[in-house]
This record gives structure tokens, sequence and C-alpha cells, in this order.
């Protein structure tokens, strides 16, 4: 099968010290080309890519899903692409939390300020490396989603 292989990584940042990086959330999914260009299964995706991420399935609907079909269709239609049975990318989304935000004894940040952050997070796609392709894991796949 054709797939995409999405590795989607929320980085916590502070606003003042984007350096400084309070919790980092990884997560792999691999999804079928065609289920995932699909608009029926658009919401079933999404809600695939919220557990453990600290966003919410409103924030991953517009914020993130909007820019990931783009360029997941993008990539689809490039001829560069055809033949491939895997499409890798990364989503990058950094979050600044407001330092003034963080109480000293707030270890799990809590998630209205984490959803707040969201609202300002960029989204930056890297193609991926050649190395990260090798180093690629097989998976099995089940209906929807191909767990890795």
């Amino acid at each position: 099968d054709n797939v995409f292989n999405i590795k989607i990584e929320f980085c916590y940042i502070l606003s003042l010290n984007a350096k400084i990086t309070i919790d980092i959330f990884n997560e792999t999914l691999i999804f079928d080309r065609d289920i995932f260009l699909s608009e029926q299964h658009h919401r079933d995706i999404i809600l695939c890519m919220v557990p453990n991420s600290g966003a919410s399935p409103e924030f991953i609907e517009f914020a993130i899903f909007s820019s990931i079909l783009r360029f997941a269709r993008d990539a689809n239609n490039n001829p560069m692409n055809l033949g491939l049975k895997v499409i890798n990318m990364k989503v990058v989304v950094k979050v600044a939390l407001d330092v003034n935000m963080i109480e000293d004894d707030d270890i799990d940040y809590d998630d209205e300020l984490i959803n707040e952050s969201l609202m300002n997070a960029m989204i930056n796609f890297t193609p991926a490396s050649r190395s990260s392709v090798e180093g690629l894991e097989r998976v099995k796949w089940d209906s929807m989603t191909k767990g890795g």
C-alpha cells in the first residue's frame, strides 16, 4: 500500500528563551494515502493526532491538520514522488509558553496554558533526511492507522 509516514513533534518552549525546552511530545502515525486524503476520514484522523499531545481536537483540525493535508496533497501529486510506497513527513509544532503563566510547583503545565499557547504555535515542515528514512521501522497496520 501507499502510505504517509507522519512524525509529529510538539515542542513546548519558554517564550523568553526558545532554547529552553520544557517538554517534547513525539508521535509517529502512518496512514494509507487514499484514506488520509479522503474527506470522509478526516475526523477520525484528527482524533488519532490528539492523544497525549495536549492539543484539543479543534486546534489539531484548524491549525495543524489543514496544513498537513495541504502538504500531503502536494507531496502526493508531486511527479518526483510517483511510485514511492512511503512519503515521509515531519511536522514540528513549536509552542511558546509564557513564563509568567507557569507556577513553580506546576509540573504538568496546566492544560489551559498549553491550549492557549497552542493557538500561537508555529508549524514547520522539514523534508525527511536519508538517515531518517533508513532509520524507520516496519510496522503492521490496522484498518485506519498503522501504529509503530
